[in-house]
């Protein structure tokens, strides 16, 4: 199988990609052995089946994911800033970022990652529980963001953005 076109398209955890285990060495066949889910032959390749063993866990409910099954997952960050706080939303993840400062805040600056460090039609979510006078949204490296320019945060007011891609360059909309 060839490497996928698009970076973000990852084949399927049971695709090979790198090549055949028949060509390791034999301490990596009996680890091909020892870590291949069932139902997986033994020619999947090494980075394939690394995929398998190297999980990450979701400390809340107990399961398991794959860097692939992750982001087709949205992540919830609950942030409680004391004073002016700067955020930078995670790559290639949708995500929700929910603020719970104990009052109002004078500023803050929210970061959307660079177009090259984000999915396409990934989405970003800021939500927070009190106002925020004075807010900077940016994209970290400088890039674009179109739709209304968000200045400040009303308490208990969504706000989001996604990230699309415009003639090979990605671009952040409001929406």
């Amino acid at each position: 199988m060839a490497a996928p076109q698009n970076p973000n398209d990852f084949p399927a955890p049971s695709a090979t990609f790198a090549g055949s285990a028949r060509r390791a060495n034999p301490v990596a066949q009996k680890l091909i052995k020892a870590w291949r889910p069932i139902g997986t032959a033994l020619e999947n390749a090494l980075s394939t089946l690394s995929r398998y063993a190297l999980r990450v866990i979701d400390r809340q409910t107990g399961e398991a994911y794959s860097a692939d099954e992750l982001q087709r997952r949205t992540v919830s960050i609950r942030t409680t800033p004391l004073t002016g706080f700067t955020i930078l939303a995670a790559a290639f993840v949708d995500q929700v970022h929910y603020l719970t400062p104990a009052g109002t805040l004078a500023t803050g600056t929210f970061r959307l990652p660079a177009a090259a460090f984000a999915k396409e039609g990934q989405i970003v979510r800021l939500l927070s529980t009190a106002t925020q006078t004075a807010l900077t949204v940016n994209v970290l490296g400088g890039g674009t963001i179109s739709g209304a320019a968000v200045t400040s945060l009303v308490a208990n007011t969504s706000y989001a953005w996604q990230c699309v891609n415009t003639n090979g360059a990605g671009a952040w909309i409001r929406i």
